[in-house]
Order: structure tokens, then C-alpha cells, then sequence
């Protein structure tokens, strides 16, 4: 019969023995694949952690600088299992641009699993970090001669540059000669000549109604159109868009010595504007008699064209 004084060493023992169990069961082990590097290569710094059963979650605290030593690749844990054994793995990329022996220092790691936890702490590791070994063998080696670098020949890059820029300038020339050339606005030169077209545009403005007035407008807008049209084909230059004050000023260059045609011609467009643009309606008679002065006023350009220069 076991006494009473014998089960409490008996329990403590026990207890002991599982304690010691259970740590064994979870455990936290590093390694490196090398202890001594050159300046600049990797070291695979591995941490393992043995568990009991799958379910564990991992906080790993590992500063973002570690003393002479820089992180290539953090790593993350991965779970693998076999026969009721599972396993944490993570593999973390360090390398050092500091030559000396440096220590990885440990780090700490949870294990948490329904809001129970248990912490470890990783190795430290020691890494030496060197230079490429010195040349030992202590061989003389022959010193070359001075090599001739070849004075470049550049004579062809300046006749290239020569030719380019010529080819340049006579492009320049020619598009400018070739803007001369063209009309200042679109329809400049049209298949029959300024007067001609001219007096058959006049033509056309007699088939409108001048009892309508939207007619009329468009009348009085073809007459201030034709006749800036007859006088920019022949003075070569886009009237079109000037006002009436500006062209009768160019007009009075253009037919000097005829004040009767200036003074009508200037009464026809002014009365044109009215239409356009005061909504004034003229009479019939008074629409056909700016026609009239429309035509007059080309017909004594024409004329004036056609004598000879003294």
C-alpha cells in the first residue's frame, strides 16, 4: 500500500517529467549554410520550429536594420508535416558590405494558439566577413608596352555635316518660296477670272427674292462678298475678312480720281451692314441700285486694269 507521504514526490516527479515533455515538444532551432563569406554574398539563415499539432500562428520579431548586416529576402513561414510531426520553416537571405566577424543576433519568437502563447529566442549566429584572398604566389609578371591610341580622322563627319546643313537651307529656301507661291486663301485661283466670275455671281444675286427678307440679307451679304473677292484675286491678298472703313481706305488707293464710285460703293456697303447686322430692310429699288453700284465700281476697276501704264 503506497503511503500519503510517498504520492506528493511521486505527483512532483510527474509533473517535472511532463513540463519537460511539453517543451521538448515545441522547440525553435536556426542554422546558416556558412559561417565566413565575402563582402557582398548571401547567407541562408534558416529558423525551424517543431510543433506538437497544426493550428499554431507565428509572431517573429525581426528588426528592420540589423548591424552590419542587410536583409536580401525576408523570407516567410511555410508548414510541413509527416507522421504527426509538424514543422515551422523560414528562410531568411542576409548579406554584409562590412568586413570583421559580426554576430546575427537572436531574435525573438511567439508561438500562439487559443489565446495561450509560449516565446523563444533564436541563436546568434557569428559570420565572418572578408576580402577576396591576396595573390600568394608572388609571380613577377612582364609590363606591356604603352599602346598608340589612333588619332580619329573626323574629316568625313564634317563633310556630312557640311552636306546635311546645305540640304537644310535649301529646304528652308524652298518652302519659303513655295508659301509664296500659294494662294493666301483657299479659291484664290478659281477657273474663270476675277471679273468674269465676279459679273456672274451678280447674276446669280438677281434670282433672289428681295420681297423676303432673309433673302435679302443674303443679297446684300453676296454683294459685300463679291466685291471683296473680285479685289483680293486681283491684289492678290485676303480682303474678305477685313470691315468695310479698312477696305474703302485700300479701295481709294486702289481707284484713285473716281470720288463718285468711292462715295456709291461706300453708301452700297454701308447699307449692306445695316442689313446684316441693324436688321434694315431697304426697299426693292434701293437693293437693285446697290447691285448697280456693285457692278460699276468692278466695271471702272476693270477698265483701269486694262489701260496701259504710262
Amino acid at each position: 500500500m503506497i503511503k500519503r507521504t510517498h504520492i506528493y514526490p511521486l505527483f512532483l516527479t510527474l509533473v517535472i517529467f511532463l513540463s519537460a515533455f511539453c517543451g521538448q515538444a515545441q522547440q525553435v532551432g536556426t542554422k546558416i549554410d556558412r559561417n565566413q563569406i565575402l563582402i557582398g554574398e548571401r547567407i541562408r539563415y534558416d529558423v525551424m520550429i517543431s510543433i506538437p499539432e497544426p493550428g499554431y500562428s507565428v509572431q517573429f520579431d525581426m528588426p528592420e536594420n540589423i548591424p552590419h548586416f542587410d536583409v536580401v529576402d525576408p523570407g516567410k513561414f511555410d508548414t510541413t508535416g509527416d507522421n504527426g510531426s509538424y514543422s515551422l520553416h523560414r528562410e531568411i537571405v542576409f548579406t554584409s558590405f562590412d568586413s570583421g566577424a559580426w554576430h546575427i543576433p537572436s531574435f525573438p519568437v511567439t508561438l500562439v494558439k487559443n489565446n495561450s502563447y509560449k516565446k523563444f529566442l533564436t541563436d546568434s549566429v557569428l559570420v565572418n566577413v572578408g576580402y577576396s584572398p591576396a595573390d600568394s604566389t608572388n609571380q613577377l609578371r612582364d609590363i606591356k608596352p604603352v599602346m598608340e591610341v589612333p588619332e580619329p580622322d573626323y574629316f568625313w563627319y564634317y563633310v556630312a555635316a557640311a552636306l546635311l546643313l546645305l540640304l537644310i537651307i535649301g529646304l528652308i529656301v524652298y518652302f519659303i518660296k513655295t508659301a509664296k507661291k500659294k494662294s493666301p486663301f483657299p479659291g484664290m485661283d478659281a477657273a474663270l477670272k476675277p471679273f468674269d466670275e465676279a459679273m456672274a455671281e451678280l447674276e446669280k444675286l438677281k434670282a433672289l427674292n428681295l420681297s423676303n427678307a432673309e433673302e435679302v440679307k443674303k443679297y446684300h451679304t453676296g454683294l459685300s462678298y463679291i466685291l471683296k473677292r473680285y479685289y483680293s484675286r486681283m491684289n492678290r491678298a485676303d480682303y474678305l475678312n477685313t470691315t468695310t472703313s479698312d477696305f474703302l481706305v485700300n479701295l481709294k488707293e486702289w481707284q484713285p480720281g473716281e470720288p463718285d464710285v468711292l462715295s456709291k460703293t461706300a453708301e452700297s456697303l454701308r447699307i449692306g451692314n445695316a442689313v446684316k447686322f441693324a436688321k434694315f430692310v431697304p426697299t426693292v429699288p434701293e437693293s437693285e441700285q446697290c447691285l448697280e453700284v456693285t457692278r460699276n465700281c468692278i466695271e471702272s476697276s476693270a477698265k483701269q486694269n486694262q489701260q496701259p501704264k504710262q
